[in-house]
C-alpha cells in the first residue's frame, strides 16, 4: 500500500532521472514473532526503517555533533550521519546500518513482511534498596572433626610407641586446625597449627604454613584477580599444611570478532559446548576453558552465526590451543607472600619472608617469579634467594618449562605429545651437578607400551604387551648395573572366580607366583623363589604362602608362612583388622622369622633374625561433630565449599507426635524445601538445610503440624561457606477466645499478668475473637463492659459474654 510518493530529480549526464521515495505499509516480525505493521521507506531500490519503530527493539537514538548516538541492548555506539537517511524530517536506517546495531533485517516479498532478528540479553538485576534485617548469623566457633592414630611395635627385647592427634573446625568465619605427634624417642611436639580465611579474591593463613620456599610460622597471604578459591586447599583438617594447592589450572580464553549482534558457538569435536552473544563491535569471549579436560587431539572450532536464531553459520574458525602446565588462567594474576619464622612454632627459627607471583600472559605463555629472605647464619652469604620461570605452549603438542634460581639451579623441561607418541627432554642443574634426561614413550593401544629413557649415563628400556585377553608379558633393562628382567602372567578363569599365574626371571633369581580367589571372602597367594647362583654350597630357595579372609564387612584376617633352605627355618605371620566405615580401625599382628625385605638370591640367616618375634598393635579413630548433635565416629565429609548450613532446631510440647517431625517443610526464599531430622527426642527436632552463600529468608511451613500450633516468625539468616547458622524456634499448641459484647460494636483488649497483649475490634453484632493463645489465664476488657477472667487450658473457649456496666 503506497501512502506517499515524492519524485526526486537527479542529473545524470545532462539528463534528469526521476526516482521515487515512498512509504510502504508492511508487516513486521521480530525474532519470528508478529509485531503488527510499520511504514517502511522505499528509496534507492531498498527499504529503510524509521528510528521511531526501533523503540520496540529497546533501541533509542539521539543526534549529536559527531553523529547519531544509539543505546541498544548490546551497548552503545555511534553511527555516522551518512548512515542515517532523513526524509521529511524523519530519520531512517537501512538494513546495512541496522547490522551495525546488532540487528539483522531482511524483506520477504512473499508475505510483505520485514523480518528483524535481534539479540536478547538478560537485564542486570538491581540490588534492592531495602535489605531485610539479618536476624541469625553464622556460628563463631566449632569443632568439625578429630583424628587419632597410634601404633605400638615390639619384640623380645624392646618396644616402641607413638601417636598422631589432630583436630579441625571453624572460627570467626574461617577454618582452624591443629596436629600433634609423639614417639618413644621424643616428647609430644606440635606439628601444625593454623587459622585460615578467604574471600573471593584474597586468602590469609595465620600460624604454621608450608610456603613455596620453606615451612614457617607467621602470616601467609594470597591474592588472585580472578578467583582465589580454586587455588585453595580443597579439604581442610588438622594436617593441612599449606594455604594454596599446587594444582595445574590451565584455564584459557578464546576471543575473536564475529558478527555484530550475532552469536558464537564453541564446538569441540563437532559438539557445541558453549554459546555467547557478540557485542556491537562483533567481539566474543569464551572464558576459562579447562584445557586439562580436553584431549590434545580434539578439534576446537568457533562457529559464527549472524543472528541468534540462525541455523547455518556464516563462518567457522579453527582454534589452536596449547596445554600449559601453569597454576594460573589466562589473564590471571596470582600473588602469594608471607612473613614469619622458619619452622613450626620454633623460637630458635630464623626470621624469614617471601613473595611469589604467577601471571597468565596469554594462552601460550605464563610467567612466574619469587624471592625469599632468610636471616639464618647459614644464609649469610646469600640471604636473598630469587627465582624466575616461564611455561610456554607454542602449540597443542609441545610444552616448555623454564626455571632459574639465584643459587645457580636451573631447569629446562620440554614435552611433546602426539597421538600415540610422547617424548620429553630435561636439562637441569641441582647442587652444582648437571643432569640430562630423555624419554621416548610409545603406546599404540591399551595392550602395548614401549619406553626408552636416558638419565645421565643410565639407559632404561621397558616393553609391555598383552598377547590375548588372559596373557601378557613385559621385559625391562637397566644399563647402570646391567640388570634385566622378563615376566609373563596369565589369568585362568575357574568358574565364578579366577586364578593368576606369573613367572619372572632376572640375573639373580627365578620367581613363580600364583593367586587364587577361592571364594568371595578368601584369597590364597603362593610364591616360589630360587636363586640362580649358589650360597653356602646351596642354591637358596624360598617358599611362601599366605591367605586373606574377610570375616565380615568390618573384619578381616591374614595368615602367612614361609620357609627357606639355608637355615631350614620356618617363618610365620598373622594379622587381624577391624574397621567401621572410616570411623575406627583396629589392627594387631605377630611375625616370626619372615622375610620382609624380599628375596634377591643372596639370602642369609641374619635376614631371618631381623624380624624374629616382632608384634604390632595399631589403632585409628576418626570422629566428627555434626551441627547440634553429639560427636559421632566417622570421617568428616566437607560439603560444597561455597555452601553453608542452616541448622534449625524446633522445640515443641512433650506430648507431641514424634512422627509428625520426622520430615519438615520450610519456606526458603519463597520456595518450598523439605528436610529430614538430623536428630530428634521427645521435645526437640533438628534439621539441616544446605544453602549457598548469602542472605536467605527462612520460614516454617506448617502443613504437617496440627492446626492449633502457631508458626514462629520468619528468620533472615546469613549463610557463609562451610559454616553453620543456628536457628532456634519454639512452637507450642495455641487456642483462642470467642465472645460477644452486649453493647454491640466496640474495641476489646486482652490482658495477662497486668500486661495488655492484644486488641481487636468486634463486628457489628458485637462478636470478637482472639487467636494463637497459649494455655493460661486471661482477662477480657472493653469500654462500658465489666471485665471477665477466662482460663484457656486445652481447647478454644467460646461463649464468653461481656455484660455492660448498666446491666451489672
Amino acid at each position: 500500500m503506497k501512502l506517499v510518493s515524492v519524485f526526486v530529480g537527479v542529473v545524470l549526464g545532462g539528463m534528469v532521472s526521476v526516482q521515487a521515495s515512498e512509504l510502504h505499509l508492511l508487516g513486521l516480525k521480530i525474532n519470528h514473532s508478529q509485531m503488527g505493521n510499520i511504514d517502511a521507506l522505499w528509496q534507492d531500490g531498498r527499504y529503510y526503517i524509521s528510528l521511531t519503530d526501533l523503540s520496540s527493539l529497546d533501541t533509542t537514538a539521539q543526534e549529536q555533533a559527531d553523529g547519531w548516538h544509539f543505546d541498544t541492548p548490546l551497548g552503545r555506539t555511534v553511527l555516522a550521519s551518512d548512515d542515517v537517511v532523513v526524509w521529511q524530517n524523519m530519520p531512517y536506517l537501512s538494513f546495512d546500518a541496522l547490522r551495525k546495531l546488532g540487528i539483522g533485517a531482511t524483506y520477504s516479498p512473499s508475505d510483505l513482511h520485514i523480518h528483524l532478528m535481534r539479540a536478547t540479553l538478560p537485564k542486570s538485576q538491581k540490588t534492592p534498596t531495602n535489605l531485610p534485617k539479618i536476624t541469625h548469623f553464622p556460628s563463631k566457633f566449632g569443632v568439625q572433626g578429630v583424628h587419632f592414630d597410634t601404633q605400638m611395635t615390639g619384640n623380645d627385647s624392646s618396644w616402641r610407641y607413638g601417636y598422631n592427634l589432630d583436630a579441625f573446625g571453624y572460627a570467626m568465619g574461617g577454618s582452624w586446625g591443629v596436629a600433634t605427634a609423639k614417639d618413644n624417642r621424643q616428647k609430644t611436639v606440635l606439628d601444625n597449627a593454623y587459622w585460615a580465611y578467604a574471600t573471593d579474591q584474597t586468602a590469609i593463613r595465620l600460624g604454621s604454613s608450608s610456603t613455596p620456599f620453606e615451612t614457617m610460622t607467621g602470616v601467609d597471604l594470597a591474592y588472585s584477580n580472578a578467583n582465589i578459591k580454586r587455588h585453595l586447599t580443597p579439604y581442610l583438617d588438622g594436617k593441612t599444611s599449606s594455604l594454596l594447592n599446587t594444582d595445574i589450572h590451565d584455564l584459557q580464553h578464546i576471543k575473536g570478532v564475529g558478527v555484530a549482534g550475532g552469536v558464537a558457538k564453541l564446538r569441540i569435536n563437532g559438539v557445541a559446548v558453549a554459546t555467547v552473544q557478540s557485542l556491537l563491535d562483533g567481539r566474543y569471549e569464551f572464558l576459562n576453558l579447562d584445557m586439562s579436560a580436553i584431549d590434545r587431539q580434539s578439534l576446537i572450532e568457533v562457529a559464527i552465526f549472524d543472528t541468534p536464531y540462525a541455523q547455518i553459520p556464516v563462518s567457522i574458525q579453527t582454534i589452536s590451543l596449547g596445554r600449559r602446565e601453569s597454576r594460573v588462567a589466562t589473564d590471571e594474576l596470582l600473588v602469594q607472600a608471607g612473613l614469619g619464622r622458619v619452622g613450626v612454632f620454633d623460637d630458635k627459627g630464623a626470621d624469614a619472608g617471601y613473595a611469589k607471583f604467577a601471571y597468565g600472559v596469554n594462552n601460550k605463555l605464563s610467567i612466574n617469579a619469587g624471592a625469599s629472605k632468610n636471616t639464618h647464619k647459614n644464609a649469610k652469604d646469600k640471604p636473598t634467594l630469587w627465582q624466575v620461570g616461564a611455561n610456554i605452549a607454542p602449540n597443542r603438542y609441545t610444552n616448555i618449562v623454564l626455571d632459574y634460581k639465584s643459587s645457580g639451579n636451573y631447569r629446562l623441561d620440554t614435552n611433546y605429545e602426539r597421538t600415540h607418541w610422547r617424548g620429553n627432554y630435561r636439562y637441569s642443574r641441582y647442587n652444582h651437578q648437571t643432569h640430562h634426561h630423555f624419554g621416548l614413550y610409545y603406546t599404540p593401544n591399551h595392550d602395548t607400551h614401549l619406553s626408552i629413557t636416558q638419565d645421565d649415563n643410565q639407559t632404561n628400556i621397558y616393553a609391555r604387551t598383552r598377547i590375548n585377553d588372559h596373557m601378557s608379558h613385559d621385559v625391562q633393562y637397566r644399563s647402570k648395573d646391567d640388570y634385566w628382567r622378563y615376566r609373563i602372567s596369565q589369568d585362568y578363569p575357574t568358574g565364578k572366580f579366577a586364578s593368576t599365574y606369573a613367572y619372572s626371571i632376572d640375573p639373580d633369581k627365578h620367581h613363580l607366583s600364583s593367586s587364587h580367589r577361592l571364594s568371595y571372602h578368601t584369597t590364597l597367594q603362593n610364591h616360589l623363589q630360587m636363586a640362580r647362583t649358589k650360597s653356602q654350597d646351596k642354591i637358596p630357595v624360598l617358599l611362601a604362602s599366605s591367605v586373606q579372609h574377610r570375616l565380615s564387612d568390618n573384619q578381616s584376617v591374614s595368615l602367612g608362612v614361609s620357609w627357606q633352605n639355608l637355615t631350614n627355618q620356618i617363618g610365620f605371620d598373622g594379622s587381624w583388622q577391624y574397621h567401621t566405615q572410616n570411623g575406627m580401625s583396629l589392627g594387631a599382628g605377630y611375625r616370626h622369622g619372615t622375610v620382609s625385605n624380599g628375596f634377591d638370591g643372596r639370602l642369609n640367616g641374619r635376614e631371618m633374625g631381623r624380624q624374629s618375634g616382632e608384634w604390632f598393635l595399631r589403632l585409628s579413630l576418626n570422629a566428627y561433630k555434626p551441627p547440634a548433635s553429639l560427636p559421632k565416629l566417622g570421617r568428616y565429609t566437607a560439603t560444597n565449599s561455597t555452601n553453608g548450613q542452616a541448622v534449625i532446631t524446633l522445640t515443641h510440647d512433650d506430648n507431641a507426635n514424634k512422627s509428625a517431625y520426622e520430615q519438615m517443610f520450610f519456606d526458603v526464599n519463597g520456595r518450598l524445601t523439605s528436610a529430614s531430622t538430623l536428630s530428634q527426642d521427645n521435645n526437640k527436632s533438628t534439621y539441616l538445610l544446605d544453602l549457598p552463600k548469602g542472605v536467605h529468608k527462612i520460614g516454617l511451613d506448617g502443613r504437617d503440624l496440627p492446626i492449633q500450633y502457631a508458626l514462629p516468625a520468619q528468620a533472615v539468616a546469613k549463610i557463609a561457606p562451610r559454616l553453620p547458622t543456628h536457628i532456634n524456634w519454639h512452637i507450642s499448641q495455641t487456642y483462642g477466645i470467642r465472645g460477644r459484647l452486649s453493647l454491640g460494636v466496640g474495641q476489646v483488649a486482652l490482658w495477662q499478668n497486668n500486661h495488655k497483649i492484644a486488641t481487636t475490634q468486634s463486628d457489628t453484632d458485637g462478636y470478637f475473637f482472639f487467636d494463637k493463645l497459649p494455655t493460661g489465664t486471661y482477662t477480657v476488657q472493653a469500654s462500658g463492659h465489666q471485665p471477665k477472667q477466662v482460663v484457656v487450658s486445652d481447647d478454644y473457649v467460646v461463649g464468653v459474654v461481656l455484660t455492660s456496666n448498666e446491666e451489672q
